[in-house]
């Protein structure tokens, strides 16, 4: 999908129901997602991945970290109870603006629209932690490879980016509450200390 359909489509998506846009479990669509139960869900998620990580490297350090694609900041809060400062970065300003208002951590969480090819925003190694669930999927390939690589440059060495992708296309209904936290095969990849 290119960029332009991709923001239009999230954008929309933020205006009817941003929640269930990005946990889309029937019984939760039309605004019933709880709030405390939706974010609860995100903190689930970031500590099960973090912890995934801090095996792979218990070195990571907890300066700075980027959750790109972060709709409603699901991920961003919580990765902020874990890092200096989060910035969250989506393609559609009604998440955005959603991220803005559940924002629990003031300055330390930062929100951007950000609907460009690369993240040349971002300066080379600005980052100690890169982290993102169920977006890359929505995107062309291209994309999603072209993203991957800004991640690469956008990390401190001994930093880490820690990204998810389906291997087969799975049903909202099973992709919505994964059955473990983190796999044993977490993708990540590990900028070398110098």
């Amino acid at each position: 999908m290119h960029l332009t359909t991709l923001k239009k489509h999230w954008t929309e998506f933020g205006k009817q129901d941003p929640l269930w846009a990005i946990l889309t479990h029937e019984s939760k669509k039309g605004g019933k997602w709880d709030v405390d139960e939706f974010f609860e869900l995100g903190r689930r998620d970031v500590d099960a991945w973090l912890g995934a990580a801090l095996v792979a490297n218990p070195n990571l350090r907890r300066g700075r970290a980027l959750d790109f694609g972060c709709g409603v900041g699901r991920l961003t809060q919580s990765l902020a109870e874990h890092f200096e400062t989060v910035t969250g970065v989506d393609v559609a300003s009604t998440m955005i603006a959603e991220a803005t208002k559940h924002n629990r951590h003031g300055d330390q969480c930062s929100y951007y629209v950000y609907d460009r090819p690369d993240l040349r925003q971002f300066s080379d190694e600005e980052f100690d932690f890169i982290f993102t669930l169920i977006v890359l999927q929505h995107m062309a390939p291209h994309y999603a490879k072209g993203y991957l690589k800004e991640f690469l440059r956008l990390l401190k060495p001994g930093g880490v980016a820690l990204f998810q992708l389906p291997e087969v296309s799975l049903t909202p209904e099973a992709a919505s509450f994964p059955k473990t936290p983190a796999p044993s095969w977490i993708c990540s990849a590990s900028r070398p200390s110098r």
